[in-house]
């Protein structure tokens, strides 16, 4: 395991200044969050990529600014539209394999939509290979306004994509959703490959590892005996914290957890 920090903890910050700070205070593990369309290709992204190889620092994952967008254009009722969605796709796949990241997050589609399980395992198949095509892993992270939020859906598409499903447990979303992230584990089984790190106490439900109530050594305990053998990237909100010296600090902390079986 590594341990790692999103830029998704500066928004607004722009991508290229998140970047840089990380790169240049030591964090040798990133996810980018990019924000805009603009920053996976062409100049900003040119930027990026430049900051990240002088600094040597390792891209672990690529999370996309659409996730928003993803029950509209990937999951709808349109299929010309998913087509569409899917050449978009692509270019973050593209940018994955330029940063040598290895994992795009999914969000899918949202909990309050009533469409057939076998046309959204097909949809994320479909995307699946696209990213493995470019030697990228596609994985669905549980989100509590999502379909990916219900355990029970978690484990059918486990169960009917086999060996070509990976998945992202974030622990606020599943505080947030009010399940035991025990369930989400062992639902992901062993396509969990990817971990969104984050505390909570009893007045916030996101908060930096280390500021809070969580114990990660029951929780890297439980992981490791799963088989998990992903990185842990923290992953808050800018109001989650004070400067951002204080990510720094709970990279350390939860590094202190690192290999600990």
């Amino acid at each position: 395991m590594s341990v790692g920090i999103s830029t998704a903890c500066f928004y607004p910050e722009i991508s290229e200044n998140a970047v840089k700070f990380l790169c240049e205070n030591g964090v040798s593990n990133i996810e980018i969050f990019f924000n805009s369309a603009c920053e996976i290709k062409g100049e900003i992204f040119a930027e990026i990529l430049s900051t990240v190889k002088a600094n040597a620092t390792r891209v672990v994952s690529v999370h996309p600014f659409s996730s928003a967008f993803e029950p509209f254009m990937l999951f709808s009722d349109y299929e010309r539209r998913f087509e569409d969605g899917l050449e978009l796709y692509k270019s973050y796949f593209d940018a994955c394999n330029a940063l040598g990241a290895k994992i795009l997050v999914l969000h899918g589609d949202r909990a309050d939509r009533t469409r057939h399980d076998d046309r959204y395992f097909d949809r994320y198949h479909r995307l699946y290979n696209s990213a493995k095509a470019q030697g990228v892993t596609l994985a669905q992270e549980n989100v509590c306004y999502c379909r990916s939020g219900d355990v029970d859906f978690l484990k059918k598409m486990r169960s009917e994509l086999k060996d070509e499903v990976a998945f992202v447990l974030d622990l606020k979303q599943a505080r947030r959703a009010g399940i035991d992230y025990h369930d989400y584990a062992e639902a992901m089984g062993e396509a969990l490959i990817h971990l969104h790190a984050n505390d909570y106490n009893e007045e916030h439900d996101c908060l930096l590892a280390g500021c809070g109530i969580t114990d990660f050594a029951e929780i890297y305990s439980t992981l490791y005996k799963n088989g998990f053998k992903g990185d842990s990237i923290i992953e808050v909100y800018r109001k989650n914290y004070g400067q951002p010296e204080e990510l720094i600090e709970s990279m350390r902390y939860l590094e202190g957890f690192e290999n600990k079986k």
